[in-house]
């Protein structure tokens, strides 16, 4: 995919994100599928790890920091590994745990070259993680299940830049994309 990208219309945000190989997000999805998550489940589509949250910021300036950090970072394995929790707003999320010790210099790359960009962010610590779904409450079950989980390995090639349009059926599509070299 190129780096040519169309006019982002207010309220879209936009996040970089790595994706698991297919074999490892079927793999997920199968697995996820086991533990009710309730009215709202993670479609299999949607499943990514965010780098960097960047909310509305302008994306020409993003591609330049994402494709340096892209170039500066060679490809890594990563394996979807046990799980977690996180609670706020009304909702508890459901996670799959990320063990890729290389994601971590990635996410500190990407940040990096956003700062130098002058792409702003959401900074809060990175902490790796997939949803897998949002439930009205934690839930102990599914987190013990969780715990037991460790997927395939997969290879990570590529960093995108993905759009999502919030709302009750958020829609996430891919703007651009690089190799990591």
């Amino acid at each position: 995919m190129g780096t040519d990208v169309p006019d982002v219309p207010r309220g879209v945000r936009l996040f970089v994100a790595v994706y698991p190989s297919a074999a490892a997000l079927d793999h997920v999805a199968a697995f996820a599928a086991g533990l009710d998550l309730g009215p709202r489940p993670a479609p299999r589509a949607s499943l990514h790890v965010t780098i960097a949250f960047l909310g509305e910021a302008p994306p020409a300036p993003a591609l330049a920091a994402i494709e340096t950090a892209a170039s500066a970072t060679g490809p890594f394995d990563l394996r979807l590994v046990g799980g977690g929790s996180f609670t706020g707003r009304g909702s508890t999320v459901l996670w799959a745990g990320v063990a890729a010790p290389a994601l971590d210099g990635l996410a500190a790359t990407v940040r990096r070259e956003l700062d130098r960009y002058g792409v702003g962010y959401d900074d809060r610590p990175f902490r790796a993680h997939l949803t897998l779904g949002r439930l009205p409450e934690p839930v102990e079950p599914q987190l013990a299940a969780l715990s037991a989980y460790s997927g395939p390995v997969s290879t990570i090639d590529s960093l995108a830049l993905v759009s999502s349009l919030p709302g009750p059926d958020v829609a996430y599509e891919d703007l651009a994309s690089w190799p990591l070299r």
